[in-house]
């Protein structure tokens, strides 16, 4: 069977989408091939705007009230590599959220810049990272006079917001500059429900995906900047590095479909009531099972810890037995994203499906191993093992070696062991439990790690 073929069976199917992308297949628009064209006479050159792109950038520009605001049609990923890029020079000291998305790492390899990381903690009743607060960036500044760009992930995966504003506030007080992966957050701000997009709270750069919450399609994003602390150009130079020099007309009708949607009065309400409901009676109903107090209401994460279930175990009883396909599964939770697309049929099955298997649960004193190991200190930086040479040994044989790759847990990215870091028995540790658990690990190869030869 061919993906065209998977893909038509698994649509055609009835399977209930809790995962991205926002629009659940249910947002219209004309045949894509109709609209599958280039940079021709009339259709204005979007690495050059001067009519509809212009246009639509200032219709972006004001909505959101920015000094500057753009579509990407690579992802949220190349606004994350402009970002950095813009704004750091080679070897610079870089301070990062150690839960951030990998693109962040692959700037950090682009700029050969120097990282340093500051650890959210985790939470008390689950494996779930919680915010990454001021405490720990004061005190990481404290440590390091040098940095010059601090890049936080809020919200995260699970909805965790960090308090932008304060941190923001403290790190323009250090001549620094704030950039936040808003990639799950694209819909704040358009309800009173949802929290203020970082933004509007003091934040220098920020990085939505469109596509994530919203109804537009995979591999749209917007990159925004404001306060005056970030040179324009240097942005726009590195988008046009990094982006596609032949952009997606349908990408960009999705996105341009979209902004009128957002612009559109009361357009979350029915959204926002129903899921407000979900999740209360969520809470009422669930009596094992436990509705996680997400920042960000949009994220249904339930936690199985104190059942017989893990969250690998509790996504496949969904998938195979209500037909429910989920975001993601982490070791002792499950998440499901939801949006402005979803029925209110879909979230009745969600619930009676969550009811029935709570009521199937048996309590089970678990003690996950949690992910907050200690703080790993580099060796050397990205950039230094880019360039090394490299042996592939089993991972449990690694103790004391230099990892020369990411391992992480997919989704969503995060490593547990970067490039440049010595692999210690407590990653090996992590290793098998995630392996243990059923979660895919990027990185390993049969087993195998990749490390930096004769060290």
């Amino acid at each position: 069977m061919n993906l065209v073929e998977f893909i038509r069976d698994y649509t055609s199917d009835e399977y209930i989408p809790f995962h991205m992308p926002g629009h659940k297949r249910k947002f219209d628009m004309v045949n894509p091939y109709l609209i599958d064209i280039t940079e021709i006479d009339g259709f204005d050159n979007y690495h050059n705007p001067q009519e509809i792109f212009l246009n639509e950038q200032k219709l972006l520009k004001e909505m959101y009230k920015t000094d500057y605001s753009w579509y990407l049609v690579n992802g949220s990923t190349v606004g994350i590599l402009a970002a950095i890029s813009a704004t750091t020079n080679r070897g610079d000291t870089i301070l990062v959220a150690r839960n951030s998305h990998k693109s962040v790492y692959n700037a950090i390899l682009l700029q050969e810049l120097k990282a340093k990381y500051v650890y959210p903690k985790i939470d008390e009743n689950s494996s779930i990272c919680r915010e990454i607060t001021i405490e720990d960036i004061k005190n990481a500044f404290a440590d390091n006079k040098n940095i010059r760009v601090v890049v936080i992930t809020s919200p995260t995966y699970e909805g965790v917001v960090s308090d932008i504003e304060v941190i923001a506030d403290f790190v323009h007080s250090k001549n620094a500059v704030l950039i936040v992966d808003e990639a799950h957050g694209a819909h704040f701000g358009f309800n009173d429900t949802f929290l203020k997009s970082a933004i509007e709270l003091g934040a220098d750069i920020v990085v939505q995906s469109w596509h994530k919450t919203l109804p537009s399609l995979t591999q749209t994003a917007i990159i925004h900047v404001k306060g005056g602390r970030v040179d324009i150009d240097m942005i726009k130079k590195y988008l046009s590095i990094y982006q596609s020099s032949s952009p997606s007309y349908v990408l960009l009708a999705s996105m341009f479909k979209c902004r009128e949607f957002l612009q559109t009065e009361g357009a979350f309400d029915e959204y926002v009531d129903n899921l407000v409901k979900l999740r209360q009676m969520l809470k009422e109903k669930l009596n094992r099972l436990v509705l996680f107090e997400s920042d960000d209401i949009s994220k249904l994460v339930i936690t199985t810890t104190g059942t017989n279930l893990n969250g690998r175990q509790l996504y496949d009883r969904l998938l195979k037995d209500y037909k429910i396909q989920l975001e993601m599964a982490g070791c002792d939770y499950i998440v499901a994203m939801t949006s402005v697309c979803d029925t209110k049929e879909a979230y009745d099955t969600f619930l009676k499906a969550l009811i029935e298997i709570d009521a199937s649960c048996e309590y089970n004193k678990k003690v996950y191993l949690q992910k907050n190991v200690n703080k790993i200190k580099p060796v050397c930086t990205i950039f230094e093992v880019f360039k090394a040479n490299v042996d592939k040994i089993p991972y449990n044989k690694a103790i004391n070696k230099i990892s020369a790759d990411f391992v992480y847990a997919y989704p969503p990215g995060i490593p547990i062991i970067a490039p440049g870091e010595e692999v210690t028995a407590e990653i090996i540790e992590l290793i098998d439990f995630y392996k243990t658990n059923d979660l895919e690990l990027i990185g390993l190869i049969e087993d195998n790690i990749k490390v930096v030869k004769d060290v």
